[in-house]
């Protein structure tokens, strides 16, 4: 199969419906609300020509009608003999802005996006002659210019983008699927067919009149976690009996309301921790529901949430005796899957948002060599944002 194809078909696409698209008359949609898209393509063309399963899907999240918020999560798996393009396990996401030319909320766009992907692959690269082992996180950074076409009851997009993928976090180039090693930028195409969920966003004149707005979508940051960072970062200590160390905790929360009752909410968080005896990553996010008890998007809530997170942890190895378990040379890598639930309440004025809630629940370390291990994990929050 010509390895060209797909994308001359993606081109095709984007012109002849933009062409019928042009010829509607006009009319006025809601561009506003959040959409869930699924790749079609990907599902059908990949596992005859790449991998059993692959599934994609994209997130949009309007900001406005000039800009969209874009969370595009995928899985890759298979399992094949090595001369068959051999064992690959691969899960994460990307995130990035989308900016519609025309300030409509669809039409023509341009896109930008970063992905963080946990990798587990063994391949064998007929290119130069040996096997490769990759377990770990890889990034990626891709721009792209596409077209969106939005409908009252279903939204389809088609975009084609280039840029460098497979890179570890210390910079490194990966082998690619093919086993092939290269620093060459990589292309990428996409179409998504997705519905519109939740609630409209209210009219800029109805809401300047408006004391609440509980149905826009709000970005928060956790502002004790930023706190708790400064107090414990010691980069310069001179002292004998004190380390050190340089932290970075960044959470953040983004509530999507999909009615006044119910929330989509996705929390991702950063964690660095770096002196002389740690060396510590952990990225991620968590992602759940808020119900509200009141039923105004505001006050009360009840709060249940997932979450998957790569952990890292380089730390010097001092023997048995002295080194917990996340010193141990078999433990320094490996996902963790968490579930929790949260008791809240949540204040919502015309340019600000605030919440503040408590949960308990169970983190549980997986896909690691070594033998798998959960503890309970009290957790509480305080985040300030914006609603946008």
């Amino acid at each position: 199969m010509n390895k060209h194809l797909p994308f001359v078909y993606v081109i095709s696409l984007i012109i002849s419906i933009s062409h019928a698209n042009a010829q509607e008359t006009a009319k006025e949609q809601d561009n506003t609300r959040v959409s869930v898209y699924l790749h079609p393509f990907s599902l059908i063309y990949s596992p005859i020509v790449y991998d059993p399963l692959a599934i994609y899907s994209t997130v949009e999240i309007p900001l406005s009608l000039s800009n969209s918020l874009i969370v595009r999560p995928s899985l890759r798996y298979r399992d094949r003999p090595l001369n068959e393009r051999g064992y690959l396990f691969r899960l994460g996401s990307d995130i990035g802005l989308r900016h519609f030319w025309f300030k409509k909320g669809e039409g023509l766009y341009l896109q930008a996006a970063f992905g963080a992907y946990y990798n587990n692959s063994k391949i064998y690269s007929s290119t130069l002659g040996r096997q490769f082992e990759k377990k770990g996180l890889i990034t990626d950074l891709y721009g792209y210019l596409g077209y969106s076409w939005k409908f009252s009851g279903i939204n389809i997009f088609a975009d084609i983008g280039f840029g460098f993928s497979d890179f570890d976090v210390d910079g490194k180039p990966n082998i690619d699927y093919e086993g092939t090693p290269s620093n060459d930028p990589h292309p990428d195409f996409n179409i998504g067919i997705g519905i519109p969920f939740g609630a409209s966003k209210v009219p800029k004149k109805e809401l300047e009149k408006q004391e609440h707005a509980n149905t826009r979508v709000s970005v928060y940051l956790h502002p004790l976690w930023l706190l708790f960072s400064g107090l414990m970062s010691n980069p310069s200590s001179e002292s004998e009996n004190e380390e050190a160390m340089v932290l970075y905790a960044i959470y953040s929360t983004i509530e999507i309301p999909f009615s006044l009752s119910n929330s989509l909410i996705i929390r991702p968080s950063f964690l660095r921790e770096k002196s002389s005896k740690r060396n510590l990553l952990r990225l991620g996010s968590d992602i759940g529901m808020r119900h509200y008890l009141s039923g105004k998007g505001a006050g009360w809530y009840l709060q249940g949430q997932l979450g998957l997170f790569y952990h890292f942890g380089s730390h010097i190895y001092f023997g048995e005796d002295n080194c917990d378990e996340f010193c141990s040379p078999d433990n320094r890598k490996s996902l963790w899957l968490d579930a929790m639930g949260y008791l809240g309440y949540s204040w919502k004025f015309s340019k600000a948002s605030i919440f503040v809630d408590a949960g308990y629940g169970a983190a549980a370390r997986v896909f690691a060599i070594g033998e798998a291990s959960n503890f309970p994990l009290p957790d509480i929050n305080l985040g300030i944002g914006i609603p946008f």
